[in-house]
């Protein structure tokens, strides 16, 4: 799974998880809003972890192959 995927699933749970918490609260519904808080955490958290867990030589590769594309274009 890329660092890409990671952050797109990371998006979707925090845009999931933002109307739970608030169902929940205004539904005085306990499991909403603490699955909803639980969902934010996990959705926050994604993407520092994702920071220490993929290898930043990895993208700078791929920099470098796309500037040097780049260049023989020209």
């Amino acid at each position: 799974m890329s660092k890409m995927q990671v952050l797109g699933i990371s998006l979707v749970v925090l845009l999931v998880a933002l109307p739970l918490v608030s169902i929940g609260s205004v539904r005085d519904s306990p499991e909403l809003w603490g699955t909803g808080l639980v969902l934010l955490v996990l959705g926050a958290v994604a993407a520092p972890i994702t920071r220490f867990v993929f290898d930043e030589g990895d993208e700078e590769e791929e920099g470098q192959e796309t500037q040097e594309g780049d260049d023989s274009k020209e």
